[in-house]
């Protein structure tokens, strides 16, 4: 079996005994797309390198990506850490992720390969080194991966929010129950983390606008970080003016990993509700009001990463991207486009999106230039909060305050 694995080099400070254990494995390769030089051992000589490279290592690979055999394919917003798969005992994401056999699945493999491949990719020998034997790395490496400190996961319910069982199961019986759809995959360039030249022409974000644009009836939206910026606003002023419905569900900023991030999407937020966006945010206070969810985070914070949009409820578009500049201009992201509306109602039905709970619905004020959270679902719908949810004075100050020194076109 040839295992390759090509990590985006942002987040693997003092991973790299591992890396490379893990690369003397039979058959097994490691590469990095757009690697750190200098100081890789530690989180804080990393971003003195990143400063001192900014115009490079600014841009990193976001893309999802999992393929095995050219006969399967995963791809979604799922990254590969505890907390994507309701393991962690402070914050858990909720994330979606589709699998998939056929045409599409070599499209994606393609992919793969296009970005191993690519000028902006260096094996990890190229980057990193160590003065032990590969005997005594992989014998760290199983230290570090085994034993009292790495329990195995708790089995998955069964059923699922589907009523199907794990998917390990269904793919050893064979009774896979898929849906027959037209498929097909994207993705940025990987020379998009050069930076240099003219921006380019095709870009995912670029095709998700031109596909938004053809909605008839409704849009809806699922992106953990959404920064529309003055042209998305117009774009959805003017599906708005043509009638069609659109919905947005992203993270309250009590619950965002990247609270910066929505400290910039609060400037759009009273432009949205006035061209008459149904707007959404996801609360973990919220969130537990509902069994299913109560029981899956536990005492841990909810907070969604799912990337979706759903047009005309017969398009699915999903993948890495958010609907924000750092993945418009900066980041690589991949994504699949996929017309079928049994899906799409699936998905409807999975999120209960014709009638969201466990949420706060945001709307203006009756001066119509502020807005208010209101609770969603019957134990919670007489809730009317005129400050953000869950969180205090003292901390949107200082975020307000840092969000002064981060530009939105880096978020």
């Amino acid at each position: 079996m040839r295992v390759r694995l090509l990590l985006d080099d942002f987040y693997t400070a003092g991973l790299d005994p591992l890396l490379l254990a893990l690369a003397t494995e039979p058959n097994a390769e490691v590469r990095l797309f757009n690697p750190f030089v200098n100081g890789r051992a530690h989180a804080f000589t990393r971003w003195i390198d990143f400063f001192a490279d900014f115009r490079r290592l600014n841009h990193r690979m976001h893309n999802k990506l999992f393929v095995a055999d050219g006969a399967f394919a995963i791809a979604g917003g799922r990254n590969l850490a505890d907390e994507y798969f309701l393991r962690s005992t402070t914050a858990n994401f909720i994330d979606l992720e589709v699998v998939m056999a056929g045409p599409v699945v070599p499209e994606l493999a393609g992919i793969f390969d296009r970005y191993w491949n690519s000028e902006v990719v260096y094996p990890l020998a190229t980057v990193a080194a160590s003065p032990d034997t590969p005997e005594q790395l992989r014998s760290a490496f199983e230290t570090a991966t085994s034993g009292p400190g790495t329990p195995e996961p708790e089995p998955p319910d069964a059923p699922d929010t589907f009523g199907e069982g794990p998917l390990g199961e269904q793919l050893d019986s064979g009774r896979m129950p898929w849906i027959r759809a037209l498929a097909q995959a994207e993705a940025d360039s990987p020379t998009k983390a050069l930076g240099e030249g003219p921006f380019p022409t095709e870009t995912l974000a670029r095709s998700t606008q031109a596909m938004a644009a053809q909605a008839r009836s409704e849009i809806t939206i699922v992106s953990p970080y959404f920064i529309p910026g003055d042209e998305g606003v117009a774009r959805i002023r003017a599906l708005r003016e043509r009638g069609v419905q659109v919905t947005v569900a992203t993270n309250s900023l009590a619950d965002s990993d990247e609270p910066l991030v929505n400290i910039h999407y609060n400037r759009y937020r009273v432009a949205l509700l006035q061209a008459g966006v149904t707007l959404y945010e996801v609360s973990s206070h919220q969130l537990k009001r509902r069994g299913q969810f109560r029981r899956l985070l536990k005492q841990a914070r909810g907070r969604l990463h799912a990337k979706l949009a759903l047009i005309d409820r017969e398009w699915v578009l999903l993948g890495s991207m958010n609907l924000d500049p750092r993945s418009a201009r900066l980041n690589t992201e991949v994504g699949v486009r996929i017309r079928s509306s049994e899906l799409a109602h699936a998905l409807v039905y999975a999120y209960h999106m014709d009638d969201i709970d466990g949420v706060y619905r945001v709307a203006l004020q009756p001066d119509g230039q502020n807005v208010q959270w209101v609770s969603t679902g019957d134990d919670g719908a007489d809730e009317v909060l005129t400050e953000e949810p869950d969180s205090s004075l003292l901390t949107r100050l200082q975020l307000l305050l840092f969000s002064w020194f981060v530009p939105t076109d880096q978020l």
